[in-house]
């Protein structure tokens, strides 16, 4: 199972980070015996930009080893209030209106497109006009 990548607090690195973390801690459960130590392993891979600067006023806060949150999804809830997309859903439709084939191949732009259009609010007719809007002039 891959260890997540260290995050730097980038909001479009937020959710890759968050699902990584979940899915390393939930496979390798005897790792992590407390929610206490399976909140340090998560603030272990902030290591970079803002998403250190944040960690290290976590840690600061602390007094004798007690931390601000008590359980994992205390911090996940922090994690993603601090460094999600405040507005999401504008920027979905963003993506959406903006993505372009270029030089992928079909497969790589079919799967983008897919990962734009979820929570877009786009259906049907909408996605089929925003997909061929997508595509290279030449298709």
């Amino acid at each position: 199972m891959a260890k997540p990548a260290i995050f730097s607090g980038a909001m479009e690195e937020m959710e890759a980070f968050m699902n990584s973390c979940i899915m390393y801690i939930s496979r390798i459960l005897s790792d992590f015996p407390t929610e206490q130590v399976a909140i340090m392993w998560v603030l272990s891979y902030m290591q970079k930009g803002s998403a250190l600067e944040w960690r290290d006023n976590i840690l600061e806060g602390t007094d004798q080893g007690s931390l601000k949150f008590k359980t994992l999804d205390d911090l996940m809830v922090a994690i993603k209030e601090k460094f999600g997309d405040p507005n999401k859903w504008s920027t979905k439709i963003y993506k959406l209106q903006t993505i372009l084939r270029a030089d992928r191949t079909a497969d790589e732009h079919v799967q983008s497109f897919r990962k734009a259009a979820r929570g877009s609010g786009y259906k049907e007719y909408a996605l089929i006009e925003e997909f061929k809007r997508s595509l290279n002039s030449g298709l």
